[in-house]
């Protein structure tokens, strides 16, 4: 006998998420509708009838599919040359770090660096602010808000949030290497637990 069919959008599954790649899954699925899997970037559904399966069990069945290996990291990588190079609403989670790291910057009475990260060069740093400072430009443009000058911070800041930006991106499993292909792997992402986030509430 076939199950009936659901309708449940990614969110309703939030509240077992646990971990970063947990959340991200959840993130990631944009409805259950009609027992198939529909993903945010991509408009193919998986057919699973899911009515009553946990999200681990969710995630089990998806573990072999295309669509949670190869999902875009930027806008850039979903609509071409000419969109913005900010990261898709899958990655909402890193984003909130990284502007939680960037108000750190500025107010932390210590801010260091993190240790075991590749050393960046004052050139990468330099890369990284302007990237930074053009999403906080146009996220203060969005809202009609004044943006904070990252470039005026102090340079040993200035580098410590380049790596702690690239330590946080790496826990979604995002390398200077697979930025460059546009795409993140879900099962790369870490396991470690939500609750261990610097800004989690």
């Amino acid at each position: 006998m076939r199950p009936p069919d659901i309708s449940i959008v990614g969110w309703l599954l939030m509240p077992q998420a646990n971990t970063l790649r947990e959340r991200a899954f959840c993130r990631l699925i944009q409805a259950l509708d009609g027992g198939g899997i529909r993903f945010r970037h991509d408009a193919n559904t998986f057919s699973l009838y899911a009515s009553g399966q946990t999200l681990e069990q969710l995630m089990e069945s998806c573990k072999k599919l295309e669509a949670v290996k190869k999902i875009p990291i930027s806008n850039k990588a979903v609509a071409g040359a000419n969109a913005n190079d900010e990261l898709v609403a899958t990655l909402q989670d890193l984003g909130d770090v990284i502007a939680y790291e960037a108000s750190q910057a500025f107010t932390a009475k210590t801010y260091p660096g993190v240790p075991g990260v590749k050393m960046l060069s004052d050139e990468m740093v330099g890369v990284i602010i302007t990237a930074m400072q053009r999403e906080l430009d146009r996220e203060g443009f969005t809202r009609s808000r004044p943006t904070s000058l990252l470039f005026t911070l102090p340079m040993e800041r200035q580098r410590a949030l380049c790596e702690r930006r690239r330590y946080w991106y790496s826990q979604w499993g995002i390398t200077p290497e697979s930025w460059k292909t546009g795409y993140w792997d879900l099962w790369d992402v870490s396991s470690r637990l939500m609750s261990s986030l610097p800004n989690y509430k």
